[in-house]
């Protein structure tokens, strides 16, 4: 387990952007509007929060990302939500 830095627990203590963001993400309440130009799509350092959260512990979520069953398939159950980045991050670890 790599030991989080200063900063991060500041994020996670806070409950900063960075780190609602990848709650979202893991307890699939990404929220998705009408107008798809508006909405915030997850971005790469969204994947990378989420599982860092997953490798410490802090929250399990929905889905398992280091898996690659388990990432697929959250990727094909919600397209809309990521970004093309987004999508490469989650996905590259498989490739």
């Amino acid at each position: 387990m790599v030991k989080l830095t200063a900063p991060q627990l500041r994020e996670i203590l806070t409950n900063g952007q960075q780190y609602r963001r990848a709650v979202r993400l893991l307890t699939e309440q990404w929220e998705v509007r009408s107008n798809q130009f508006k909405y915030e799509r997850v971005e790469p350092q969204d994947v990378s929060w989420a599982r860092l959260l997953q490798d410490q512990q802090l929250i399990s979520g929905n889905y398992d990302l280091n898996d690659y069953r388990s990432a697929s398939q959250l990727v094909n159950r919600h397209p809309e939500w990521f970004s093309a980045a987004g999508r490469t991050a989650l996905l590259a670890p498989f490739s």
